[in-house]
């Protein structure tokens, strides 16, 4: 592997890589010296003395033919691999990857400057959220927002206990998701209506990559950088049996609240999750007109994407695809 760093950023991290069975070499002092330690290791290599080889340049990697024919080792770039391989590689998505419970947390540092690999990682450690972590027992922003929407019996008692958790609650909300809590509540049902409605909506909005009427545009969402978190959130509530009957009741809710399968009739794709019951309903009808119209492979599609799906615990719901599943069949055969 070769890497490129110009803001000499991986230094340090890739000398410390340097083991017996690992040659790091330093091109910075000298290119020609360099040159021929890569040689002669990459000799120890092709014999089996060594298993790795790391060359660190304080350079930009080439990009055009002509600049790779002055870097003495983009033959090894060529034969190995080169850092950064592409966007995923820049250090804004580097941190973002490491950290995922916290890219709005570090899209906000990178706002203000770039943060060092030290900053990044205090994320991760005790002093955000202590209260928040002690009473649910949690480490991840994920895993305390799952408490404090669908908490289990001994997190729902320690937070009626403390109630110093709140005034945390509300800058988590906001350094999270982006969110300034509205209510002026000062219990845990309270916030979690808010935060219910948030996380479901938001996962609505990023499902259906944001194409909205506008009706709903004024509806509070998460920032699009807490994304990934709010799918994980709700795929996590829906999988999960300790916290289905809350999802099903609150998703409803907030479908009755905001007048979704009225106001949504505009939107032309509603993606793919099972955010909402009038979700399951327009499938559904997407699915028979399929099969009226001989489109069995669009079916076909339509069913296997459902399969599975929170809404179809209701007994007459699945009877209505059992039913189209069938007809399918019959139409096949």
């Amino acid at each position: 592997m070769v890497i490129y760093d110009p803001a000499r950023r991986y230094h340090n991290l890739a000398l410390e890589l340097d083991t017996p069975q690992c040659r790091v070499i330093d091109a910075g002092p000298s290119t020609i010296e360099a040159r021929e330690a890569a040689m002669r290791a990459l000799r120890d290599l092709t014999e089996g003395n060594i298993h790795q080889l790391i060359v660190w340049l304080p350079t930009r990697k080439p990009e055009s033919d002509e600049d790779r024919q002055g870097d003495p080792f983009s033959v090894l770039g060529r034969i190995g691999t080169e850092f950064p391989g592409g966007d995923a590689d820049d250090y804004p998505a580097l941190c973002r990857a490491a950290k995922p419970d916290h890219v709005v947390e570090i899209n906000k540092l990178f706002e203000e400057g770039e943060p060092s690999f030290d900053t990044v990682d205090a994320l991760d450690q005790g002093g955000a959220w202590p209260k928040l972590k002690t009473l649910l027992v949690a480490d991840s922003p994920r895993e305390i927002l799952i408490g404090l929407l669908s908490p289990k019996p001994a997190q729902e008692d320690a937070l009626k206990a403390d109630t110093t958790w709140i005034s945390e609650a509300r800058e988590f909300a906001e350094r999270n998701l982006g969110h300034k809590l509205k209510t002026r509540g000062q219990t845990r049902q309270s916030i979690a209506d808010e935060l219910w409605r948030l996380i479901l909506f938001s996962e609505f909005v990023f499902d259906s990559s944001g194409d909205l009427p506008a009706s709903l545009t004024s509806v509070p969402c998460a920032v699009p950088a807490a994304q990934a978190l709010v799918f994980d959130i709700c795929e996590e509530l829906r999988k999960h049996q300790d916290h289905k009957e809350t999802y099903l009741s609150k998703a409803q809710q907030v479908e009755d609240e905001l007048a979704l399968p009225e106001r949504s009739k505009s939107i032309a794709c509603l993606g793919a999750c099972d955010t909402f019951a009038f979700e399951e309903r327009h499938f559904l009808r997407k699915c028979v007109d399929a099969l009226l119209a001989g489109k069995l492979s669009e079916a076909r599609q339509i069913l296997t994407s459902r399969q599975g799906a929170i809404w179809l615990s209701n007994d007459e719901r699945l009877a209505e695809w059992t039913a189209a599943e069938r007809a399918l069949e019959v139409n096949i055969r």
